[in-house]
């Protein structure tokens, strides 16, 4: 019995050495890759570590000294009313953006070079040809919209320029231009890559929209409509039956609708016929009266114009009637009340006959009857 137990001791007491010795093995690893670790750190610090930080540094430094010269050179930009001065003053704002560029790579370059780190100097070089050889297809492309940023290109700022059959004005050229029109509410925005096709010319006395805002037009159709609302996509117009119409922008453009409000005079002709009866005075009492009957009524009706002149003229000896032309002219201010004024002339001549006592006649059929 003594012997088991002895024999138990001793297996127990060579597990507890072998136990100890792992912790005291697993213990010394631990310490031992914490001190590694801790060392490479270190050395990554006051070595390549404190190079990149010389470098960055060198790179925050040009980088503000050149900000500062750029926030002088945009002030004095702006301030300049001239459009040379302006252009002048971008060339010197981009080529200043160039330089900055440059210089922050050449004090990497050296800073690198002077601190004998020649990998990361090796890797800032074939990241430079890489960059180089990826840019060198789009060389092209890049000094057709730098010509364009730097405003010496086809398109110009504040000239004006042709987009989809409308003109509009280069109010600003960047990543996304903008373009405006007086007449239209809104600004068009476009990228840069899409003004290499087009070309602009300086601002003429031509008119930039046929229409403005309160307007009255006339269709091809004699339709009459009020200009509700003009933007760079639809411009809306509304009838004198309220009825809502939709027309896109460059469509309404190149329609050619007749503006009423715009024309210094307005010309509306209407037809009346009298009967043969009264053939002895229709070329002496009759256009005279018919004259002072519209006359006094487009006067008296309110047509929110001053300038109304009304002339009578005998047109033709009809199949039953002696027929007149009646052409009115009034001020531009009255063009919403185009169509009421023919309907005012009628009433006016109707009114004129019904004093006079004189006949309206009507279209007669005449029938021959075979024998």
């Amino acid at each position: 019995m003594r012997e088991k137990w002895t024999r138990s001791k001793d297996d127990a007491e060579r597990q507890a050495q072998l136990a100890e010795y792992q912790l005291n093995s697993l213990n010394g690893g631990s310490s031992q890759w914490f001190e590694k670790l801790k060392s490479a750190f270190s050395h990554f610090v006051q070595e390549r570590g404190l190079t990149l930080l010389i470098a960055l540094m060198a790179s925050m430094a040009i980088w503000f000294l050149f900000a500062g010269i750029r926030k002088i050179i945009e002030h004095r930009g702006k301030s300049s009313r001239k459009q040379a001065n302006r252009t002048t003053y971008r060339v010197i704002a981009y080529t200043q953006k160039l330089l900055t560029i440059i210089l922050i790579v050449i004090a990497i370059i050296t800073v690198f070079f002077i601190r004998g780190d020649i990998l990361l100097l090796v890797i800032t070089l074939a990241f430079l040809f890489a960059s180089a050889l990826g840019l060198r297809s789009l060389l092209p492309l890049f000094i057709a919209e730098s010509r364009l940023l730097l405003n010496i290109g086809a398109v110009r700022e504040h000239e004006q320029v042709i987009i989809d059959g409308v003109p509009w004005r280069v109010a600003a050229i960047n990543v996304y231009s903008k373009f405006v029109n007086p007449e239209i509410q809104g600004a068009l925005r476009l990228p840069l890559s899409t003004l290499k096709e087009l070309t602009s010319r300086e601002v003429s006395e031509e008119k930039w929209f046929p229409s403005s805002i309160g307007d009255w037009v006339l269709n091809d159709d004699g339709k009459l409509y009020e200009v509700v609302k003009q933007t760079p996509v639809t411009v809306e117009l509304q009838s004198a039956q309220r009825r809502t119409k939709l027309i896109p922008t460059a469509q309404y453009f190149a329609a050619g609708m007749e503006n009423l409000t715009k024309s210094k005079q307005i010309r509306i002709t209407s037809y009346f016929g009298i009967g043969y009866e009264l053939q002895n005075i229709a070329l002496t009492d009759v256009p005279d009266t018919f004259q002072t009957y519209c006359q006094t009524h487009l006067e008296e009706y309110g047509l929110g114009t001053e300038q109304i002149e009304v002339r009578v003229e005998f047109s033709k000896a009809g199949e039953s009637s002696l027929d007149y032309i009646i052409i009115a002219v009034i001020g531009a201010k009255a063009a919403k009340h185009y169509y009421r004024v023919d309907r005012i002339i009628q009433k006016a001549c109707v009114a004129a006959c019904n004093d006079k006592g004189w006949g309206i006649p009507f279209p007669q059929l005449t029938v021959h009857r075979g024998e």
